[in-house]
């Protein structure tokens, strides 16, 4: 009966490490995709969090990015200040959101992604 109670134990931590190893990977690595900003600026607006409160006043972008490999995948990005037109950014995003997005020379860009 011992044996028993220690093989359900070890096969219920064995689970709960798989699906947090499982989350991790869907929340926090990331995938670089790559996109140069569109000439149109969004309109400014309020942000908010997830119940409702103003976090502050930005733009909110919608753009069609690629990743190295040539894929293709739609994200939407927030900031308070408007991107500068035709200038480079590499998202990092994984699964569920974006990680990350900054600013990046042309020369940077995988040539899969520019050529989209």
């Amino acid at each position: 009966m011992k044996k028993l109670i220690w093989l359900i134990l070890l096969i219920g931590v064995g689970f709960a490490g798989w699906k947090s190893y499982e989350y991790y990977s869907e929340t926090y690595v990331g995938t670089p995709y790559y996109v140069q900003v569109p000439g149109v600026i969004p309109e400014k607006k309020a942000i908010r969090a997830d119940n409702g409160e103003k976090l502050y006043d930005g733009y909110t972008y919608v753009l069609d990015t690629t990743d190295p490999n040539g894929g293709h995948r739609q994200l939407s990005v927030q900031t308070e200040t408007p991107f500068t037109r035709g200038a480079w950014l590499k998202i990092e995003a994984s699964k569920k959101r974006v990680i990350q997005v900054g600013a990046i020379q042309e020369s940077s860009v995988p040539t899969r992604a520019k050529n989209k």
